[in-house]
């Protein structure tokens, strides 16, 4: 592809995926919760506004960029905070298209004379288009898009690393690629502050770097990490974080006398705790009594019953509240086919069935025609559905 066509497929690309982010971010402003909405918006928003501490885990993330939009002098502080889940949620929606467009092109690459290139930009402006408004417009998300909920902004951070994981496959082999990956890493500890399933993305990225790279990491590697982990998971369960510097420096030294040192698990370890530092903010705000602080995480003990959800004690998944065939059929697959539905009876095949099909369609040719990007929307699905379905084990009457 010579010089002028790839600036005219950028230009492209670049124009329709403003259209699509715009087109989104439109809809959704006009859409909008115009006031406090029930469940948990209420108390983001309250929580945003007044630097406060919401329920377990805490979300301080959330509540620090909810104070920025709060801050925003247009309409009532609701509005302004209901506006940064249509704000994510376009982002979502912009890096769903992007992510689209790559797995297209990766499936159906131009020859090496440049036959096809035109055909396959086609396939992945439209591929990219299609899966961005199935994805904005399917009811679940199109809901969370217009009241102050996290899972927005947690998406819009979920999608933004698995497209910066398959830009880094694009550039595998320059020398300077890696540098993406530690992105990743400190996007996904972040992103924890927002909401826990951000971590998702992270297996996500660990399975694609392993399948491209499968003997990155040595024997060395592999006991210095688990001395880590072990160590860290020991400090932690003990309230104390003493331990956990001086094994990481124990290692590092340990690595550096035999020479086995990887410099990108040791920094992608440093940028991965530095994101999730953001979660201090809730020690130091309890410390001052905000008017809403529920836990009161201002000690490193309560701090830690936070982040672990322990009001909640989750139940054991080997211990089920109701049958799994119920909470695979009645409550996972029949909620994902209301997200088609569009008001249709319930029971029609005719709005949920095609947006499914071509799901399943497009999974089977991405396995057959590059199996190495299968890898990453295959995890993400599967940890995102059935993996979530097992592990919150809900009992027949919940929501």
């Amino acid at each position: 592809m010579n010089t002028a066509s790839t600036l005219r497929s950028d230009l492209t690309n670049t124009l329709v995926a403003s259209a699509v982010f715009l087109l989104s971010l439109v809809v959704y402003t006009i859409t909008l919760t115009p006031s406090t909405p029930f469940w948990d918006g209420g108390e983001y928003i309250a929580t945003s506004y007044i630097l406060g501490v919401p329920h377990p885990p805490g979300t301080p993330l959330y509540v620090l960029i909810g104070r920025v939009f709060s801050m925003i002098p247009v309409a009532d502080v609701a509005v302004r905070v209901n506006w940064l889940s249509a704000f994510g949620a376009a982002v979502t929606v912009l890096f769903t298209y992007l992510i689209g467009v790559k797995l297209v092109r990766f499936a159906f690459p131009a020859g090496p004379d440049g036959e096809g290139a035109g055909r396959a930009r086609v396939y992945g402006y439209v591929g990219g288009a299609i899966a961005a408004f199935m994805a904005a417009f399917a009811t679940t998300f199109w809901d969370n898009a217009i009241e102050a909920e996290v899972y927005s902004a947690a998406c819009a951070l979920m999608t933004f690393a698995v497209w910066l994981v398959l830009r880094w496959y694009e550039r595998l082999g320059e020398g300077n690629e890696d540098g993406l990956l530690l992105a990743v890493t400190y996007l996904v500890g972040l992103g924890v502050g927002i909401h826990l399933g951000v971590a998702i993305a992270a297996w996500a990225a660990v399975a694609f770097v392993f399948f491209c790279r499968p003997k990155y990491l040595k024997r060395w590697d592999y006991i210095g990490w688990a001395i880590v982990t072990l160590s860290l998971g020991v400090g932690i369960n003990k309230m104390t974080f003493f331990w956990a510097p001086l094994v990481l420096l124990v290692t590092l030294v340990m690595w550096l006398a035999t020479g086995k040192l990887r410099k990108l698990p040791f920094w992608a370890s440093i940028v991965f705790i530095l994101g999730l530092s953001v979660h201090f903010y809730m020690l130091i705000r309890a410390g001052l009594d905000p008017a809403i602080n529920e836990g009161d995480p201002s000690t490193f003990k309560s701090l830690w019953l936070m982040l672990i959800r322990d009001q909640y004690k989750p139940q054991s998944i080997f211990d089920r509240k109701t049958d799994i065939f119920f909470q695979f059929d009645h409550m996972w697959l029949r909620y994902m086919k209301w997200n088609f539905a569009l008001g249709v009876k319930q029971g029609s095949h005719l709005f949920w069935a095609p947006p499914l099909l071509l799901a399943a369609m497009g999974a089977v040719v991405q396995i057959l025609r590059h199996r190495r990007t299968a890898v990453v929307t295959w995890v993400l699905f599967l940890f995102l559905g059935p993996a979530m379905v097992i592990y919150l084990n809900f009992s027949a009457d919940e929501v």
